[in-house]
């Protein structure tokens, strides 16, 4: 099939195939390609706007120079494809609100496999979750920046950020407040909630000086038009940043100084940080053991926060069970009289 040249527009042509096509300079314009399978086709210099491309298997593929822009790649897999001068913009990639889960519940991010992605460019797309594998990336760009770059910086953000644990300070609950109504003015009518989590949040707890603020909102997919907003306060956006359905913002780089965690109001993550902090705030003896803990860590691996992170799994879980049921049985308590 020669496509070349071909114009689309405004079309549903899901479940398509389209094999051995020559299709330079195709453009598509708010075209739905779900579930399409694209196999030996050179598509070099096609433009792609407004397309849902959800579920599309793209296989042994030139796209070369191809613009893609405000198109949905949920689910999809891009494998053994040319992507040299491709440019992403704002592109729906590995959202996990979009669907991209298997019949089996687990979720599946896009994939780029063994893919060759020198000059290829995404601008203003979320890439958290998205699974790039034995792929050739020399000259890849991200917002601008070659992607070299970045896993440098995010390298030397990991072995710069030391393991600290201060004393107790009476100043975490003021800068939380300072900080909450930071977030309050830029999250508008989207937020419902913010509360303070974490170590800092409970008293007398040592705990790293990194004020943790949780935020419930009214949806979970309108918090990214407020990444601007929170970059003018400070913050990196970070996507889902490993945990379906949220948004995550860290302040500071190798000197963190907060951590905001959004989620939808409602959801099960809301109730579990509440839980904990509530649960160690009633009983400072769980508190203590999990302060001797962190302390002993700290002291173990003061340069190494995975090690950090990993070694006090185990109890934050145990823990978060033990508060979670003390919670539920706290709501069941009947009222007591006040006769």
């Amino acid at each position: 099939m020669n496509t070349e040249r071909l114009d689309i527009r405004m079309r549903d042509i899901s479940g398509s195939r389209f094999e051995e096509v020559k299709a330079e300079s195709l453009r598509l314009d708010n075209v739905s390609l779900a579930h399409s399978h694209i196999h030996n086709a050179n598509m070099s210099g096609m433009r792609l706007d407004d397309v849902n491309l959800t579920g599309a298997a793209v296989t042994n593929a030139n796209l070369s120079g191809i613009r893609m822009q405000d198109a949905n790649l949920s689910h999809a897999t891009i494998d053994h494809v040319h992507l040299f001068g491709t440019e992403f913009r704002r592109a729906v990639l590995p959202q996990a609100c979009d669907g991209n889960y298997n019949a089996d519940g687990v979720y599946k991010p896009v994939s780029f496999v063994d893919c060759e992605l020198p000059g290829a460019q995404f601008i203003g797309c979320d890439l958290s979750g998205v699974d790039i594998r034995n792929c050739q990336i020399g000259g890849l760009r991200i917002n601008g920046i070659a992607v070299e770059e970045l896993l440098q910086a995010a390298a030397d953000e990991r072995f710069r950020r030391k393991v600290e644990i201060a004393p107790p300070n009476a100043d975490w609950p003021t800068r939380y407040g300072e900080e909450a109504e930071k977030l309050q003015r830029v999250l508008g009518p989207e937020l419902v909630a913010v509360h303070h989590i974490g170590s800092t949040s409970i008293p007398g707890m040592p705990a790293k000086p990194i004020i943790d603020v949780l935020v419930e909102v009214r949806n979970i997919e309108a918090v990214d038009a407020y990444n601007d907003g929170m970059r003018r306060l400070g913050y990196q956006p970070k996507g889902e940043n490993g945990i379906p359905l949220r948004r995550y913002f860290n302040k500071g780089g190798a000197q963190r100084t907060h951590h905001v965690h959004v989620f939808q109001t409602g959801s099960g993550h809301v109730t579990r940080h509440l839980a904990f902090r509530d649960y160690l705030t009633a009983h400072p003896e769980e508190a203590k053991r999990y302060a001797d803990l962190k302390i002993k860590l700290a002291r173990q691996f003061p340069a190494d926060m995975n090690a950090y992170i990993e070694g006090k799994d185990a109890l934050a879980k145990e823990l978060e069970a033990k508060a979670l049921d003390w919670q539920a049985g706290e709501r069941e308590q009947p009222e007591r009289s006040t006769e």
